[in-house]
């Protein structure tokens, strides 16, 4: 009988799930979106519920689309988007919305926990704490609704961790009836312990050794790079000891706001005369908007961003930056705001890339996957503002493959991680910097930190003052 592997991704917009053979090819593909919900500036919630008609609807359409038995698929692989918190009674319902990574209010328990002198915090050299980060948004809830906290008959969220940490790809657990007869999947079947999807990327680029950065792009991008020596810098979270495979370290870096800027953007402001035209040329809204943004010279003629739409998460860590457009001419075009959005990206890539290369962590190579990874202007702008060649897998979908990596090893058809990916993780183009582009861009990474550093004390203020009329 042929033997197939379950790789499953929930993200931010959507949960992606693939069918995988044991070489790593993706024979079936599917995608099911929810719903964000912004009840504030600052907040991002989403509903279980949505979640699990996700789950199910995405598993049925991959078979479905690789036209395998399902009886085949041996294990299952998934991850999850970090930090993103739900709050269950013991009767597995939840006490609120679950509260997503992206969301930064609570910025003020940030504060508290960053006066509070713990180890742990060399983890974040002892700097600026996020308000991403699950500690912070569960003293939000404590101090903000304890009701939450006594549905769950907890004194302490603590309580809740568990006193045994499995490594990636042990067998968490077996599928659940329910879920196989709502799925039509083997009943028993190993479920692999996975992680944060950012992290389980890095294994389906490969991204092991010490040296090579994983550029995992999508909504909020992340960078995460491996290196063999323990270090601690302000500005980076980590080193984290062996948080994706043994004996190595992992420092990370991210953006909040990337992708999901773009796609503001194409949502609220691409206007009806680019629709038609796009339409006419049988492109997508983002095709045409990178070929007519592809004729803009670097910097987007004077047209600089900040793509703090959610506050920033490294280097800054600064939940209360917000976003923000300047040098606006009337000569200027969406296309302009469009391109200028992409550069604003890569610019606050090349930002945190400058603090890792400062900590002496020496990048070798750049592995990319994810969304934007689809777009060829993008990558080159990312290629041309770092000065530094970027390589492609042969699916975008890197968690995905990464989860069904997890999978293999947890059905034992794999000895470690490492094994498994060196087979099942394919390479294809790699795209080349123009260092002539990339001398001119200096000038405006420039541009965009000064924009922060001008504005960074105005935008508390201002924030602080959107946050204290909502309550």
């Amino acid at each position: 009988m042929a033997e197939y592997l379950l790789g499953i991704d929930a993200g931010t917009e959507s949960i992606r799930t693939g069918v995988f053979d044991l070489e790593g090819n993706i024979l079936g593909f599917g995608a099911y979106p929810y719903k964000t919900y912004y009840k504030h500036p600052a907040w991002a919630e989403q509903k279980v519920e949505e979640w699990r008609e996700a789950l199910i609807k995405s598993i049925v359409e991959a078979i479905r689309i690789s036209g395998i038995n399902p009886k085949e698929i041996i294990a299952i692989g998934l991850d999850a988007t970090c930090c993103s918190v739900v709050f269950f009674d013991e009767n597995n319902k939840p006490t609120r919305d679950p509260i997503i990574w992206m969301d930064v209010r609570s910025s003020e328990e940030a504060k508290f926990i960053e006066s509070i002198d713990d180890p742990a915090r060399g983890y974040n050299g002892y700097s600026k704490v996020s308000a991403e980060w699950f500690p912070c948004k569960n003293l939000w809830v404590k101090r903000n609704q304890p009701e939450v906290y006594k549905k769950m008959g907890l004194e302490d969220i603590f309580e809740k961790l568990p006193k045994r940490v499995l490594k990636l790809g042990e067998v968490a657990g077996r599928l659940r009836k329910e879920i196989a007869d709502k799925t039509d999947l083997p009943e028993g079947i190993p479920v692999a312990q996975g992680g944060a999807d950012a992290f389980i990327a890095v294994i389906g680029l490969n991204a092991l050794k010490p040296g090579q950065l994983a550029y995992i792009t999508g909504s909020s991008h992340l960078l995460i790079g491996i290196s063999d020596k323990r270090f601690h810098v302000k500005g980076l979270f980590g080193t984290y000891p062996d948080a994706v495979i043994d004996d190595v370290y992992l420092i990370e870096g991210g953006q909040t706001s990337t992708g999901s800027v773009l796609k503001w953007f194409k949502m609220n402001f691409i206007n009806k005369k680019i629709e038609e035209e796009a339409a006419r040329q049988n492109l997508s809204i983002y095709q045409y908007m990178d070929k007519q943004a592809e004729k803009l010279p670097p910097g987007s003629e004077g047209v600089i961003i900040l793509e703090h739409w959610q506050g920033n998460r490294t280097p800054y860590v600064d939940p209360y930056s917000r976003g923000v457009i300047r040098g606006l001419s009337l000569k200027h075009t969406p296309v302009h705001i469009y391109r200028a959005i992409m550069e604003a990206v890569a610019y606050g890539t090349e930002v945190i890339l400058r603090v890792m290369k400062k900590s002496n962590f020496e990048i070798n190579e750049i592995i990319a996957c994810g969304g934007t990874t689809h777009s060829k202007l993008w990558l080159q702008i990312y290629a041309d503002v770092t000065g530094l060649p970027i390589k492609k897998t042969t699916t975008s979908e890197a968690a995905a493959l990464g989860s069904a990596i997890l999978s293999a090893v947890a059905a034992g058809k794999y000895n470690s991680i490492t094994e498994a990916a060196n087979k099942m993780v394919k390479f294809k183009e790699t795209v080349v910097p123009n260092m002539d582009n990339h001398k001119k861009y200096k000038f405006f990474i420039d541009q965009y930190e000064g924009t922060y550093l001008t504005l960074k004390d105005s935008a508390y203020t201002m924030s602080a003052h959107i946050s204290n009329s909502n309550k």
